[in-house]
């Protein structure tokens, strides 16, 4: 009977060690990999394997970034022109949409229900891919600049909100590579993004509608929550100039 009790208890034992799951976090997670100058590292935690990549290569255009966020951000505040909170927080929120070539999982370990995993990315190729967006961005936003100007107000604002939808994925690209110790005039940057924002603040003023007494009660609720959040006037009366 003794014999059975402690055969019994082995048995329990090994299968509690069996089924017990690591929860630890990894050293490598804890103490990450920093960047030099042939590789970029970034490590992240995830539901999954896809997404703790995805986040991780997020970390590592986030580690860029953050060395300079901050004064960038007192660049605008010494130019006297308005700060858009509204970049700033696309900055932080789209930094994993970035496209990345030429990286590995070079390390992956499940922890409990998640799983950890370490990106490297190659520096060169990286820094080269983002240098050529930025120039295609400058373009874009030049060209719709100088297409757009001598246009109605409403066609000149379509064209700022064009301009500064690209103007936010400049910034964010900029960002790193200034992080990154690339000669790139940052200060430039911002400045002519916080230009764009005011021409679109002075051309939205222009603009007011007005809505007939007998329009239909929906559509003008719909098209007057539409307008307030883009922030464009709504006239109580009818004149001649709306």
């Amino acid at each position: 009977m003794n014999k059975l009790i402690s055969l019994l208890t082995i048995f329990i034992l090994f299968s509690c060690a069996g089924t017990q799951k690591k929860t630890t976090e990894p050293s490598w997670y804890v103490t990450p990999k920093q960047n030099n100058t042939e590789n970029l590292y970034g490590v992240a935690q995830g539901f999954t394997l896809e997404e703790a990549t995805k986040y991780a290569l997020a970390d590592a255009a986030s580690r860029l970034i953050v060395s300079i966020s901050s004064n960038s951000n007192l660049i605008r505040e010494e130019n006297n022109v308005s700060i858009n909170e509204e970049m700033r927080q696309n900055v932080r929120q789209n930094v994993e949409k970035i496209s990345f070539t030429n990286f590995k999982v070079t390390k992956s370990e499940r922890v409990g229900s998640g799983f950890y995993a370490e990106v490297q990315i190659e520096r060169a190729p990286f820094i080269k891919e983002q240098k050529e967006k930025v120039y295609f961005l400058e373009k874009s936003i030049s060209d719709l600049d100088k297409n757009s100007k001598g246009k109605n107000p409403i066609q000149r604002r379509n064209a700022l909100v064009k301009i500064l939808d690209s103007g936010k994925e400049l910034e964010l690209k900029s960002r790193i590579l200034a992080g990154a110790g690339e000669d790139i005039n940052l200060k430039e940057k911002l400045s002519l993004i916080a230009d764009y924002q005011s021409q679109m603040d002075k051309t939205s003023d222009k603009i007011e509608f007005y809505f007939e007494i007998n329009s239909p009660k929906e559509i003008a609720q719909t098209i007057r929550s539409a307008l307030n959040k883009e922030k464009i006037k709504i006239a109580p009366n009818h004149s001649s100039s709306n």
